[in-house]
């Protein structure tokens, strides 16, 4: 489900229980700088008392350093396909959600 409905469902059946929101993504892409917000405040429009919470992305989460190490793991990942495969110059293709924003490319 999308963030909107995924927080108006849970709000409907425990409106009292606040809720985090935690983006799974590296960094802080225009999704979690623009438009997570704009929804939860449309949410916390029709449920004024409730508490939602925007966690950090990955990289804010993991401290000063949550990009190389970041980084550092998916380097190991494939490390560890080309060693187990025994791929010469393997061809890898790193994806997460997307962005449309050109600021965030």
């Amino acid at each position: 489900a999308s963030l909107d409905v995924a927080l108006r469902r849970m709000l409907e059946a425990d409106a009292a229980r606040p809720i985090g929101v935690l983006p799974f993504v590296l960094g802080p892409s225009r999704a979690l700088r623009v438009e997570a917000p704009r929804i939860i405040r449309g949410v916390l429009d029709v449920h004024p008392a409730a508490r939602v919470e925007l966690l950090p992305c990955l990289s804010h989460a993991l401290g000063g350093d949550g990009i190389r190490r970041a980084s550092r793991g998916l380097a190991d990942q494939v490390q560890r396909l080309i060693a187990t495969t025994q791929l010469v110059r393997p061809r890898v293709y790193v994806c997460d959600h997307g962005s449309a924003d050109a600021a965030v490319a």
